[in-house]
Formats: structure tokens, C-alpha cells, sequence
């Protein structure tokens, strides 16, 4: 098994539990966790969508982040390698570096756990593809509803995280 640190393994984890975009993901800094209502915001700056987005924290996820306030929990960033560079957290790229270490070269990457979510959520875990594609920070609807319609759905969303963290946990993801 190929070592990688515990930044870039916990980095693994998270982009599994949240299925979030590794842009989105390599730069979270511990100030857009607000651990007293679980949620991680996204700011719209490092979105793709250019808007904010809500990640309902689960149990799971809180897991993944807790040993990682020993390692990075006085500096900015939440996946912050120590190693200077072009970026002041981990390279984005080291999420498919190790992807491939792990042996899933032409087989997955980073940007391909995304498909993941929406057929399991709606196949195993019977949730409503509008749910899971806001959590997935997608447009939903036509552009009529797109500019109309400003609900977030997060009690869903939350229930559907809570779901598919459960479920990846019985497929043998450790935390």
C-alpha cells in the first residue's frame, strides 16, 4: 500500500464523502467550518458556479478532519502540506496522484467519483436526482427556475450526506 500523507489521504476521504470538485476541496480553510451547525462553506470564489455552496457535515467527514487539527489546525488551510509551492494548501493534483499510486490509473479519477453519488443516491439510496444535483453544486431546472427559484433543499441534502456516508462506510471506507 502506497504511503501518502495524512493530508493527502484525508483529501481522498473528504473528495469521497463530498464529491466535491478538487479545486473546491484542496483550498478549504478551517474558518469555512462551522462545526456547531456541521456545515462547510464553500466560498463562491473557489466555485465553479461562482456561488457559495453548503456542505452538510456528517459524522464520517468530521472523522476524516479531526486528526488533521493536530497536523494543520494552526495554519489557514485544512489541507495545508507544509510544502510552499504555487499553491498555500496541497497541490489539487496530488488527489490523482495517489489515485493512480493506489492503482486506479484509466480507471478513476478525482473529477470521476462525481458520477458516483448520483446514480447510487438515487438506485440504492432512493433519493430525488434534484437533491443529490444541488449537492453536487449543479443547475437545476430550466433558466426561468434557475433564476426564480432560491431554495437550498439542505434538510434533504443533510439526510442525503448522512446516507451516503453510511453507505460508503459499509462498503469499507475507514475513517
Amino acid at each position: 500500500e502506497p504511503k501518502g500523507s495524512l493530508v493527502v489521504i484525508s483529501a481522498v476521504k473528504l473528495l469521497f464523502l463530498s464529491f466535491l470538485r478538487v479545486g473546491s476541496l484542496a483550498g478549504i480553510r478551517w474558518s469555512e467550518i462551522d462545526e456547531e451547525d456541521s456545515i462547510l462553506t464553500i466560498p463562491a470564489e473557489r466555485m465553479k458556479s461562482k456561488k457559495p455552496h453548503l456542505v452538510p457535515l456528517t459524522q464520517p467527514m468530521v472523522d476524516v478532519l479531526e486528526p488533521l487539527k493536530d497536523f494543520t489546525g494552526e495554519t489557514e488551510y485544512v489541507f495545508d502540506t507544509g510544502r510552499g509551492g504555487r499553491y498555500p494548501h496541497m497541490n489539487p493534483a496530488s488527489i490523482n496522484a495517489y489515485l493512480i499510486k493506489l492503482g486506479y490509473q484509466g480507471l478513476l479519477r478525482a473529477h470521476g467519483v462525481r458520477s458516483i453519488p448520483l446514480t447510487i443516491g438515487q438506485d440504492i439510496l432512493g433519493f430525488k436526482p434534484e437533491v443529490i444535483q444541488r449537492q453536487l453544486a449543479h443547475a437545476v431546472g430550466d433558466k426561468v427556475r434557475q433564476a426564480y427559484d432560491r431554495s437550498t433543499l439542505l434538510n434533504e441534502r443533510r439526510e442525503f450526506m448522512v446516507s451516503w456516508s453510511d453507505y460508503l462506510l459499509a462498503q469499507g471506507l475507514e475513517g
